[in-house]
């Protein structure tokens, strides 16, 4: 009677993990059973561990599901150790049937775990929440079916930036025919200057020069000096700081467009729209320093969470990969 109850209460834990028998599966379009905190972090983290890939909409809201079940699994591995337990506490067992229990508590563990954990490619290096950060609500693109977005959050008067400025090229040039390498200029340091060098920089796009004379914007603010935000003597912002008219004098030299129509395009209504668009797209994002690699619109990383320069390649072309659909060209 004994070993016919232990292994029914092995076969209901079992059914638990794996969703037979378990607790009625939400309907595919209904939010998933809540998950208590406590366990849902510890959830989380052995998931992250066995697979750090990350995971689309609808696996994810398939992944809430399985949460539910291994959280009712392990509820039954705990009832069934406290049945075990009391069941010492009155008899006395043999050594090598309790062995054989721990072996199984352990066996079941495992398939519970592994019923839990996402099934995709994975690569041991990378892992969600340390060394890129999914964005939630995914942010659109714009781009074509099959294009993926890879995008650096930056500013001209940004010191990591500049120093970012070869890997960046060397990124850009790593990628696969299916990315498309974009910049998009933050504001957020008033005190350093960012919000002219972003107004400059969506003018010269607009105008059609932003490319040809990105290059030449960073070493005008740190090498020549002539946009300079520092003051090399003193190591401080400068005072009075570059102003637009400044940047369009350089436009006019680096690209050959005349000042004022640079300064006409600068003011006009069409980079005041996008001036905001870019201040709203990076908080929505979450980016809060820079440089800054968002992919696809889902994921945010930088040089820091990445581990490096060549990390943060590698990183990139690895999220490019999982968001490319079986069949596409990568």
């Amino acid at each position: 009677m004994r070993v016919r109850a232990g292994l029914l209460g092995w076969s209901a834990a079992i059914w638990l993990a794996f969703g037979v028998g378990a607790a009625p599966v939400n309907p595919p379009n209904a939010p998933p059973a809540p998950v208590p905190a406590a366990t849902h972090r510890i959830i989380l983290k052995l998931r992250t561990v066995a697979s750090p890939t990350p995971l689309s909409a609808d696996r994810m809201q398939r992944q809430s599901q399985l949460d539910h079940q291994a959280f009712a699994a392990l509820a039954a591995l705990a009832a069934l150790a406290v049945g075990a337990r009391r069941r010492r506490s009155t008899s006395a067992e043999k050594p090598m049937r309790q062995r054989a229990f721990h072996v199984q508590m352990m066996m079941t563990i495992v398939l519970v775990l592994l019923a839990a954990a996402p099934r995709a490619e994975a690569d041991s290096r990378w892992t969600a929440g340390v060394h890129y950060f999914l964005i939630n609500p995914v942010q659109p693109t714009g781009l074509p079916a099959g294009k993926i977005e890879v995008t650096e959050v930056f500013s001209y008067a940004c010191p990591g930036c500049n120093r970012f400025y070869p890997v960046a090229e060397q990124l850009q040039s790593s990628l696969p025919p299916n990315a498309i390498m974009d910049y998009l200029p933050a504001s957020f340091r008033p005190d350093e200057d960012w919000p002219m060098f972003q107004r400059a920089y969506l003018a010269a796009r607009e105008l059609g020069i932003d490319q040809r004379t990105h290059h030449a914007m960073f070493d005008a603010v740190w090498k020549t000096g002539e946009l300079a935000v520092f003051d090399p003597a003193t190591q401080r912002v400068k005072r009075p700081a570059p102003t637009i008219a400044d940047a369009a004098e350089f436009y006019a030299k680096a690209a050959g467009v005349k000042a004022e129509a640079f300064l006409a395009t600068a003011g006009s209504f069409a980079v005041d729209v996008k001036v905001r668009q870019a201040d709203e797209l990076i908080r929505s994002y979450g980016v809060s320093e820079t440089p800054s690699i968002i992919v696809n619109g889902k994921y945010r990383l930088n040089p820091v969470s990445a581990g490096g320069y060549n990390e943060t390649i590698e990183l990139v072309k690895w999220l490019v990969q999982q968001e490319t659909r079986p069949g596409e060209k990568k």
